[in-house]
C-alpha cells in the first residue's frame, strides 16, 4: 500500500487532536471534580450513579420522617413520665392525709396542692410538638384535654386515630399514643384524672375513706402510666435503630457514588502530565516530518 505524504499528515493531525482532546477531557474532569460530564463518557456507571442519587434522596427523606417521629416519641415518654411522678406525688399526699393526726385545715391545703397537681397532668395532656398536639390521636389541631374545674370533670376532645409515617418503602411506623389510651385507659369515668379529682373532693371534704380509697386507685394509675410509658419507649427505640441503620445507609451510598463519580485527583493530574509530555513530544516529531520536502529525498 502506497503511503504518502498526505496521509502522513493527516495520520499526525489526528494524534495530535486526539490528545488534545484527551487533555481537554482531563483538565474538565479535574476542575469539574467529576469523571463524566455527559451520559456517553460512561453511560453505564452514570446509570448507576443516577439510581445511587435516587436511592439517597429517598433514604433522605425516611431519615427526615424517621426524625420527626422520634421527636413525637420523646415528647409523649417525657410527657407520661412527668404525669407518673405527678401520680407519686399524689399518693403521698394521700398516704399523708390518711393519718389520722391530719386536721381538716391541713387536708383542705393538700387539696389546694392536688388541684395544681390536676392542672399540671392536663397540661401535659395538651403537649405539642411544632404546634401539634401529640395526644389529639389525628385531630393534632384540637386541645386534646379540658378541664372542667367547677363541675370537677376532664373531659377528651380528640379521636382515636394513630398517626403514622413512612419508615421505607413497605414499612410505617405508628407515632402517637391517643389521650384516650394514654391517660383514661378508654374509660372516661375511671382514670388517672378522675382519680385525682376524687382524691381532691375528700382532702376537701375531710373525707379519710376516701382519701384511702384514693390510694389504690392511684396505684392502678400508675401502673397503667408505665405500661404506656414502656409502649411509647419501645416505639422510640425502633425508630431510634432505623436512624442509626439510615445514618449507616447513607454513608455507604454516598461513599458509592463517590468512587463512581468523583475524579481521583492525583491520577487524574498525573494522567494530564502525561498526555502533555505526549503532546509535546508529538509536536516535536510533526515539525520535523512537516519540514521534509521532495528535495530532501533527492539529496
Amino acid at each position: 500500500m502506497r503511503i504518502t505524504m498526505n496521509n502522513i499528515y493527516g495520520s499526525i493531525i489526528s494524534n495530535l487532536d486526539k490528545l488534545a482532546d484527551d487533555m481537554r477531557t482531563l483538565n474538565e474532569t479535574i476542575s469539574s471534580g467529576r469523571k463524566y460530564t455527559t451520559l456517553s463518557d460512561d453511560p453505564v456507571s452514570l446509570i448507576s450513579a443516577l439510581e445511587i442519587r435516587s436511592i439517597i434522596n429517598e433514604t433522605k427523606q425516611y431519615e427526615r420522617n424517621v426524625t420527626y417521629g422520634i421527636l413525637w416519641t420523646d415528647s409523649a415518654e417525657i410527657a407520661l413520665r412527668q404525669t407518673d411522678e405527678i401520680l407519686s406525688r399524689a399518693r403521698e399526699i394521700a398516704v399523708q392525709m390518711a393519718n389520722a393526726t391530719q386536721s381538716a385545715a391541713t387536708r383542705a391545703s393538700a387539696a389546694i396542692e392536688v388541684g395544681h397537681l390536676i392542672e399540671q397532668a392536663v397540661a401535659l395532656g395538651n403537649s405539642q410538638v411544632a404546634g401539634e398536639y401529640i395526644f389529639s390521636g389525628q385531630k393534632t389541631n384540637i386541645v386534646p384535654f379540658t378541664y372542667e374545674l367547677v363541675a370537677g370533670t376532664v373531659t377528651y376532645n380528640g379521636d382515636e386515630n394513630d398517626i403514622d409515617i413512612r419508615v421505607g418503602r413497605n414499612n410505617s411506623a405508628t407515632i402517637n399514643k391517643n389521650g384516650k389510651d394514654a391517660f383514661m385507659d378508654d374509660n372516661e369515668t375511671s382514670n388517672l384524672f378522675t382519680y385525682l379529682i376524687d382524691l381532691k373532693k375528700a382532702l376537701e371534704g375531710n373525707d379519710v375513706s376516701g382519701i384511702q380509697d384514693s390510694l389504690g386507685n392511684l396505684s392502678d394509675a400508675a401502673d397503667y402510666i408505665n405500661e404506656k410509658i414502656a409502649d411509647v419507649g419501645a416505639k422510640h427505640n425502633k425508630l431510634d435503630m432505623k436512624k442509626y441503620i439510615y445514618a449507616e445507609l447513607q454513608l455507604s451510598n454516598t461513599e458509592r457514588l463517590s468512587d463512581i463519580e468523583d475524579t481521583d485527583l492525583a491520577e487524574a493530574i498525573l494522567n494530564l502530565k502525561t498526555k502533555e509530555v505526549a503532546y509535546q513530544a508529538a509536536l516535536t516529531a510533526a515539525s520535523k516530518v512537516m519540514q521534509l520536502s521532495l528535495v530532501d529525498f533527492m539529496r
